[in-house]
């Protein structure tokens, strides 16, 4: 062990001791150090995140809108029977209109919740009118938050026959 620079001196049996004193001087960590402490913290926590993502896999979420059957008129009305399969992380809405050569002959709106699976129908007055020989009946839908943010949107159609 190395003897600490200063001196020592020894009056009546007791013994002082006195240093010299040096400014202290702070040693900045090199670029080197800090790029291995950043590797290994970065490594851990990729290697955390990749240990809790197989503890909580991500869902798959889905609406599936569907013809459950074939339209069926009932005097002024044209019931067409839908429906719906929904797996999401919030509720929705889905607004339905129903349109006829063009026209629109018919709306709804349904409320469906996270885990979901609702079979409902669509009434489209048809006011009188005729179904067209040939015609095609198609159903567009909006799917919306609660809060109004658009989801997404589609249609299906169904071609007529008298």
């Amino acid at each position: 062990m190395a003897e600490p620079s200063g001196w020592v001196t020894k009056q009546l049996g007791v013994s002082s001791v006195a240093w010299e004193t040096q400014p202290k001087t702070w040693v900045l960590p090199t670029v080197d150090a800090m790029l291995k402490v950043f590797v290994v913290m970065s490594t851990l926590l990729l290697v955390v995140l990749y240990v809790f993502s197989f503890l909580n896999p991500p869902q798959e979420r889905y609406v599936v809108v569907l013809l459950d059957g074939e339209p069926v008129r009932n005097g002024e009305n044209l019931v067409v029977p839908l429906k719906t399969i929904v797996n999401t992380d919030k509720p929705l809405k889905i607004f339905f209109t129903a349109k006829l050569g063009g026209e629109k002959i018919g709306e709804r709106v349904v409320d469906v919740d996270r885990e979901d699976k609702k079979v409902f129908s669509l009434v489209a007055n048809l006011g009188g009118a005729t179904i067209p020989e040939k015609g095609s009946l198609v159903v567009e839908f909006v799917i919306t938050s609660w809060e109004g943010e658009n989801l997404g949107e589609g249609k299906l159609v169904k071609h007529l026959s008298t």
